[in-house]
């Protein structure tokens, strides 16, 4: 996430929280949240614009490495070329959701969009020739590979349910949990290197071919268009 983009994040979230507190003064309250999930550590705005709706937004941020990583081959036809990526997660991303509590004080369901700029990262260090669409590539011309998957769409829509009213209940502090999911999309991944590609003609076009087909193995699966968010944190009205 680019600086420009997230100050744009973070004023769009406080203006949301500053335009309503006044009103939310006088039918509810304003809280704020800390919370850690999948989508990573967050920080929580909320605000209760009747006893029914609450409003609110969020930050979210975690990296981490995980997992064994994966093997793919990045050959087209020819011989079998395995290269093995060790990855990490990149998580950054923020909420604008509206909560309607339609069946009971704390129960509420959820709805609204999330800002997604949630990315893995793969990296590996080759110590010897690869095939690269069926092209062979020595040590010194790659450096280290590098793959940068996006996971889903920018803007994604988000559908869920949870428990606690932080911001139109009487407690000071509320425990809240939230479980729903972001429909993301297909994610993506693409391919660069640390070696000198411009030196090397032809190089990249063979990293775009070799990319697409580790997305067809990987990463073009139905289930991976929806990013499970199980949250839990605790909350302080503030007003």
């Amino acid at each position: 996430m680019t600086r420009q983009s997230l100050r744009l994040v973070v004023g769009a979230a406080v203006l949301s929280v500053v335009s309503l507190s006044a009103h939310a003064a006088e039918r509810g309250g304003v809280s704020l949240a800390g919370r850690f999930g999948t989508l990573g550590f967050g920080l929580e705005a909320a605000t209760s614009v009747s006893p029914q709706l609450n409003l609110r937004g969020g930050l979210n941020l975690l990296n981490y490495t995980y997992g064994p990583g994966f093997d793919s081959d990045l050959s087209y036809r020819g011989a079998s070329s395995n290269v093995h990526f060790d990855t990490s997660l990149h998580l950054k991303s923020a909420q604008f959701l509206a909560d309607f509590y339609a069946l009971g004080e704390g129960f509420h369901l959820s709805g609204g969009l999330v800002y997604n700029r949630n990315q893995v990262r793969a990296e590996s260090s080759p110590q010897q020739a690869i095939t690269i669409n069926d092209q062979v590539y020595q040590v010194d011309q790659l450096g280290t590979l590098i793959g940068t998957g996006r996971l889903g769409k920018r803007w994604a829509p988000y559908l869920g349910l949870g428990f606690g009213h932080p911001a139109g209940g009487d407690q000071r502090v509320t425990v809240v949990f939230d479980l729903g999911v972001v429909f993301q999309g297909s994610p993506t991944l693409a391919l660069t290197t640390t070696g000198a590609v411009s030196n090397v003609p032809g190089l990249q076009d063979d990293l775009d071919v070799a990319a697409e087909k580790v997305n067809r193995e990987h990463l073009d699966k139905n289930y991976l268009r929806y990013y499970p968010v199980l949250s839990l944190g605790v909350a302080v009205r503030v007003f």
